[in-house]
């Protein structure tokens, strides 16, 4: 078993990507904890206002991660730090590889110099990297010991983010989570969730392959255990659950009060309606009902052992999927009404 540090007062960190659907959860976490956090921040920004009342223990910082010039001019708050946990960046499967470098890649190249010319080499990098970074797999279950293999230029920059960490020198920890879902996550869900509940929604091949997936709490969870672990230099998949295509349709079914999709389709052809979706919206500017690599990600048997990495973080997930969809799917339903 892992051993974890219980001093938090010794523990002093720099949270990115505070503002996020999942930095505000790690947020929350942290100072429940009692750790004393630094945020960054755009200079636009503002932090959520219900992080009030923890004024005295978060510590607000304004800058460019994309800049090196901007994040040098807040050089002296990285002398102190023991851990950078650097959540922000960006997730969209249809951007081009230069944008989404300058989002993943850029700001974590920038973070590292910045640790370095503050001559602290008491930090431990905590990075949000994606199983993205899997995608030709060549057996299953993955597991921490696979070589990834991106396809997507997302999966791509996450990876070559992972790259800088670990040749930089500094200590590391990257966890990978596979799709996030929860309340906070609801948006990237609501084009199933319509073409289910408009009986539009189709079984794709034979619906028995499993999906990876991550509620948002445990994902949450286990940010805040990799800073309390001990443990060093691993890359950790944290694709925790995962729950069959079918068993998935039949939750959120159950959730939207609607019959489950009894109508079949071939994944090739349920990959070119998404093209075709993607083409659509491109004409309109509005998204496409359900992304392409949302069909990807429902329709390929993909899931992990994460065994090693929950012994490591001495963590492990409390959400069912199976509930929690349903669960989810309700929400959807209710929200659909107002």
């Amino acid at each position: 078993m892992n051993k974890k540090i219980n001093n938090s007062n010794k523990i002093r960190i720099l949270l990115t990507g505070a503002n996020g659907k999942l930095g505000k959860l790690v947020l929350k976490k942290l100072i429940e904890s009692g750790f004393t956090v630094s945020v960054i921040l755009r200079p636009e920004q503002k932090l959520g206002s219900n992080f009030n009342i923890f004024k005295r223990q978060i510590k607000v910082l304004y800058c460019q991660l994309s800049q090196i010039n901007s994040i040098l001019s807040i050089s002296d708050e990285f002398k102190d730090i023991t851990h950078i946990v650097h959540l922000a960046g960006l997730v969209d499967y249809q951007s081009n590889y230069s944008a989404l470098y300058d989002a993943n890649v850029l700001p974590t190249v920038n973070l590292i110099q910045a640790v370095k010319l503050s001559k602290n080499n008491k930090v431990k990098f905590i990075y949000c990297s994606s199983t993205s970074v899997y995608r030709k797999v060549k057996k299953i279950p993955i597991t921490n010991s696979d070589l990834p293999h991106p396809i997507s230029n997302y999966g791509k920059s996450k990876l070559e983010a992972e790259k800088k960490i670990i040749e930089s020198g500094l200590d590391y920890l990257i966890l990978r989570p596979p799709m996030i879902y929860g309340p906070d996550f609801i948006e990237q869900f609501s084009g199933m969730f319509k073409m289910i509940k408009k009986g539009k929604m189709f079984v794709i091949g034979n619906g028995e392959n499993q999906i990876s997936l991550i509620h948002q709490d445990d994902a949450s969870d286990a940010f805040v255990s990799a800073v309390k672990c001990q443990t060093k230099n691993e890359c950790l998949n944290i694709a925790v659950n995962h729950i069959s295509q079918i068993q998935a349709l039949k939750s959120a079914s159950e959730g939207l009060q609607v019959n489950i999709p009894s109508r079949n389709v071939f994944k090739k052809l349920a990959k070119l309606f998404a093209r075709l979706l993607e083409l659509k919206a491109i004409l309109t500017g509005k998204k496409p009902a359900i992304a392409y690599d949302s069909i990807d990600l429902i329709s390929t048997d993909r899931w992990f052992d994460c065994t090693d990495s929950m012994k490591v973080l001495n963590w492990k997930p409390k959400i069912k999927p199976e509930t929690a969809i349903k669960e989810l799917a309700e929400i959807y339903l209710k929200n659909s009404k107002n």
